[in-house]
Parts: structure tokens; C-alpha cells; sequence
């Protein structure tokens, strides 16, 4: 996981997922694939873009501040897509009650998909505590 520390601040990656991606989704002019072994960090096999999905948390002695929440946890288990997003934000050290603010860079389902979840039939801030700002 992608850790840096800026003055009294930490700053994590959350990762939720890795998506292979067709390149031509992204680009109009791109090829159907990259073949380039140049980037074989960044693609698969198949020549599809590894494109990760996550998000950040900005955490402060004062404040733990999660900006954008990625996909539901719906959208990747109806795409057989493992979802690591609980996995990675406890190994921040911090859980759903602990943050005091969430950040929605935008509204997009891969930005803000996570802000609710279902429980008990009714949808519940992910994020109890926190302070929802778009």
C-alpha cells in the first residue's frame, strides 16, 4: 500500500480494486490492445490498462479525512471483481467509524459509490461519523 507522511499528516492509498480496461475504452485513437513490453506494469496479458481504483485518507492527529469512496461493493461482485477496499483501509489502521470527513472529488459511481450501504433494508452513511462534502 502507498503510504507518504507530510509534516503531521499521512496520506494513504485505498486501494478498492485493479481493473483491466481495453484500451480503446479510454482513447479513441488507442489499439485494442497495448503490446508494448514497456509497460508491463501497467497492463496485462491481454494488453489492457491496469487501471486502479481507489481512494485516499488524509489523516491528522486531528481528523481522518477519506477523499472519494470508489465503487459500491455491489458494483465488483456482480463483475467477479475482488473489492479490497475493507482490506486496505484497516491497514491503514483506521476503520468506517474512525473518519470525520469524506470528500466527493465528484459524483461519478466510482467517486461516490461507496458513501452508502445497505443495512437492515435501509441505506446508511458508509462512514457514520463523517461529515459528507461534494
Amino acid at each position: 500500500m502507498q503510504h507518504w507522511t507530510v509534516g503531521d499528516v499521512d496520506i494513504h492509498a485505498v486501494l478498492q480494486a485493479v481493473i483491466p480496461i481495453p484500451p480503446a475504452l479510454l482513447f479513441a485513437a488507442a489499439s485494442e490492445r497495448f503490446a508494448d513490453d514497456s509497460l508491463a506494469d501497467y497492463c496485462d496479458a491481454a494488453g489492457n490498462i491496469l487501471m486502479a481504483i481507489q481512494s485516499y485518507l488524509i489523516a491528522s492527529e486531528a481528523s481522518r479525512v477519506l477523499v472519494d469512496t470508489c465503487f459500491a461493493e455491489s458494483f465488483l461482485r456482480t463483475r467477479n471483481i475482488p473489492d479490497r477496499f475493507e482490506e486496505s483501509l484497516a491497514a491503514t489502521g483506521f476503520g468506517p467509524s474512525d473518519i470525520t470527513a469524506v470528500v466527493c472529488t465528484h459524483l461519478h459511481r466510482d467517486h461516490a459509490g461507496r458513501n452508502t450501504v445497505e443495512h437492515g433494508g435501509q441505506w446508511v452513511p458508509t462512514f457514520p461519523n463523517a461529515d459528507y462534502l461534494v
